[in-house]
């Protein structure tokens, strides 16, 4: 490997050479380099304590309540089933044969109660 890079430093040679020349040109024409103050930065001291880290949290799986089930072709027909017992007691308090017994006597209010609307 330091074969390797003993090569690469002679391949760029002439390059840094070059650019050796440009500086000393711009120092011999009156040119000055200056150079800035350093940077005040100083890391924080890495402290080695006897204390044991937090211990992580435990993982709690939140529960997400299930979507309700599709209805069923039962359920559909169930609330058919219902809406038209709803309808039927609705209007059987509406007909005019009330509550009587007798099929005729039932047929015959229907009927007077056609004649009449």
């Amino acid at each position: 490997m330091i074969s390797n890079h003993l090569s690469l430093v002679e391949q760029l040679r002439p390059r840094s050479s070059e650019l050796a020349d440009q500086v000393e040109q711009y120092l011999a024409a009156g040119g000055k380099i200056e150079e800035a103050e350093p940077y005040n930065y100083k890391p924080k001291p890495i402290s080695y304590s006897n204390q044991m880290p937090p211990a992580p949290k435990p993982f709690v799986r939140r529960r997400v309540e299930a979507p309700p089930p599709p209805p069923t072709a039962f359920d559909a027909r169930q609330q058919a089933r219902e809406r038209l017992v709803d309808q039927v007691r609705r209007l059987s308090s509406t007909h005019p044969s009330g509550s009587c017994g007798s099929h005729r006597h039932q047929q015959e209010g229907y009927l007077q109660h056609r004649q009449r609307a």
